[in-house]
């Protein structure tokens, strides 16, 4: 089930602990966090300014002021969207919340999900909303360098909004071991064996 909690916000220093069998915490904010969140950053940058230069050195892209103003407010008024994304693919056994945190939206799952369907989880927004629509500006034909420019900065938004997870991908990827479960936790996920 999934639940939206748009007036309330999560406090994650009242969250408790989940209390399950063989439960080892991986805390996304160490050292190695860090070090990811910024190579996600710099990947965020390097797409963007890449996929500009390759789409102007095909003549493809005209920076007109409007229609990527207009794409970057329809990024911004995606994020409940790309919250959502993120409830469907957990598990239909796991109560699903959406909250307001000081960040935008969080989701939330109550039971373990496994490593594969957490790292699904985790890609589904950025690849409908950002990695989707800019592989689709090379499907619209130069003669509308509007729509172009619209898409091409709303698809830019949203990889910029998900670079957090991004940076929960790679940290998850490499540290939780293949065949185990996660849930979330204060900071970062539990790993449950």
């Amino acid at each position: 089930m999934i639940a939206f909690h748009w007036k309330e916000s999560l406090d994650i220093a009242t969250i408790k602990e989940p209390k399950h069998f063989n439960c080892s915490e991986i805390n996304f904010y160490d050292n190695f966090g860090r070090g990811i969140s910024l190579l996600s950053v710099l990947f965020v940058l390097a797409y963007a300014i890449l996929l500009v230069r390759f789409r102007r050195s095909i003549g493809a892209f005209e920076a007109s002021l409007l229609p990527m103003l207009i794409g970057l407010i329809c990024a911004l008024l995606t994020i409940p969207i790309h919250e959502l994304l993120h409830a469907v693919c957990v598990s239909k056994n796991s109560d699903v919340h959406i909250y307001r945190v000081k960040a935008g939206f969080m989701t939330w799952f109550s039971n373990p999900i496994t490593k594969e369907r957490y790292l699904v989880m985790l890609l589904a927004p950025v690849l409908s909303l950002g990695i989707l629509p800019s592989i689709c500006t090379f499907l619209i034909p130069e003669t509308a360098p509007n729509l172009i420019s619209f898409l091409l900065i709303f698809s830019l938004g949203n990889i910029g909004m998900a670079y957090g997870d991004l940076t929960n991908f790679i940290v998850a990827a490499i540290k939780v071991k293949h065949g185990n479960k996660v849930v979330p936790c204060k900071n970062g996920i539990c790993q449950i064996q």
